[in-house]
């Protein structure tokens, strides 16, 4: 994924408490986690990653509240990656669920 199309996928934008952290696309790819949207005060948290024969293995669990909101959101955990990283695919995992997708 090239500048271009996070930003058309992608829309960053600075909140009361944080700036998003900028991504040098010349020297980083980006992986990126996005979760159905939901009322509930959601986080996505990355365990551990890994790399085993040229995948990087990427474990999280998403932490939900019990308490409904007045409004929604769409979590989103967006990683950036050394592109001399020598994966050249990852693997999300969560709660024995397995996603796999190929970097671009």
């Amino acid at each position: 994924m090239d500048s271009a199309e996070f930003s058309q996928s992608f829309h960053p934008a600075t909140t009361m408490s944080a700036k998003p952290t900028d991504i040098n696309f010349a020297l980083e790819k980006v992986a990126a986690i996005v979760l159905p949207e939901t009322g509930r005060e959601t986080s996505i948290e990355v365990d551990s990653t890994y790399i085993s024969n040229n995948t990087l293995y990427i474990n999280f669990r998403v932490v939900q509240g019990t308490e409904e909101r007045t409004f929604s959101t769409i979590p989103v955990k967006i990683l950036s990656i050394d592109k001399d990283l020598p994966a050249d695919s990852v693997v999300f995992v969560t709660d024995g669920v397995i996603f796999k997708t190929a970097f671009r």
